[in-house]
């Protein structure tokens, strides 16, 4: 009995440590694709209202900028439009960070990241910064 439970015991191993490798590899970001210039203190610095030349000042090119919907009417003649910079992909299996901005008008409206599906920060019209972890947060690079 015993030497079964070993057995079971030591095939269980190799398992236990590609657990082991994957969840600290989430939990790093590992993987992640992230923008060149994106910081902790860029995106501090993003507030509502900057246009999309501010926020590559203080974020970098953006990995991928993508038009969402198609122009409508405001009502008042112009049109609107709705732009969202990515700035972090997750990688492998969905883990590390996702940052995105959107942009209405040219004008920054959202700004938010996530780790591993969770949100660590968001700036918004309502309230910014809001910092939900700010160890997930220090993660991010210091510098470019």
């Amino acid at each position: 009995m015993i030497a079964r439970t070993t057995a079971t015991s030591g095939a269980c191993l190799p398992v236990l440590g590609l657990c082991c490798v994957l969840v600290v590899a989430s939990s790093c970001g590992v993987g992640s694709r992230l923008g060149d210039g994106v910081t902790k203190d860029g995106l501090l610095r993003l507030r509502p209202g900057l246009d999309e030349a501010q926020v590559v000042e203080r974020l970098g090119p953006p990995l991928t900028r993508q038009e969402k919907g198609s122009p409508t009417s405001a009502g008042d003649g112009e049109s609107e439009r709705s732009v969202v910079l990515v700035y972090g992909e997750p990688g492998p299996l969905q883990s590390g960070f996702e940052i995105w901005v959107v942009l209405e008008n040219g004008r920054l409206v959202n700004a938010s990241v996530e780790e591993n599906d969770l949100g660590i920060y968001r700036c918004d019209l309502r309230e910014c910064p809001v910092i939900w972890d700010e160890r997930a947060l220090d993660r991010l690079p210091d510098e470019p």
